[in-house]
């Protein structure tokens, strides 16, 4: 799939969506999950506390509980008929493929400001800050307020082999 159709589905979608998301977005797309695992026994209390939050919460209303986005997937966590140890396995398997996908990033990045569908100087903006101390970021308080983003970043053939009968969100082009 063209990184701009990808783009187009997510702001097509997620109508809140700002720059923060969608570089987000890409930045999954093209690193995975590695930078959320430096330690596993944290990482898997941090998906435990995540899943009781979800069981409080109320429902949010998703196209679907699977989103590809390249060679990754996002999977949503309120996926029904899926152990959850089993997403969490398949994030952790995940996160142990080293990833540098730093060109890709920037082209992807360079096409999406080309878009002119978000302000060119926010993006620079946004794009600057995370050049200088390269940290993990969160979704923007909009999104997560409207959106309630509660996922793993885990291969696309992996969440697949355990979940054939699911069909994704966004498929693959």
């Amino acid at each position: 799939m063209k990184i701009q159709n990808l783009i187009e589905l997510h702001v097509g979608y997620y109508k809140e969506i700002q720059v923060v998301d969608i570089i987000k977005l890409l930045h999954q797309k093209n690193f995975g999950p590695g930078h959320f695992l430096a330690n596993i026994e944290k990482a898997r209390q941090m998906f435990d506390e995540e899943m009781l939050k979800m069981e409080k919460m109320e429902k949010v209303l998703r196209p679907n509980y699977i989103e590809h986005i390249g060679k990754y997937a996002r999977v949503y966590l309120d996926i029904p008929d899926i152990d959850k140890d089993t997403i969490f396995d398949m994030f952790v398997k995940s996160t142990q493929i080293p990833e540098d996908s730093s060109e890709v990033f920037y082209e992807d990045v360079i096409k999406f400001r080309d878009m002119e569908i978000f302000d060119k100087d926010e993006i620079n903006h946004f794009l600057k800050k995370w050049e200088n101390d390269r940290k993990p970021f969160s979704h923007s308080e909009i999104y997560r307020n409207f959106y309630k983003p509660a996922y793993r970043v885990v291969l696309a053939d992996l969440f697949c082999e355990s979940a054939k009968q699911i069909k994704p969100a966004f498929p693959k082009k």
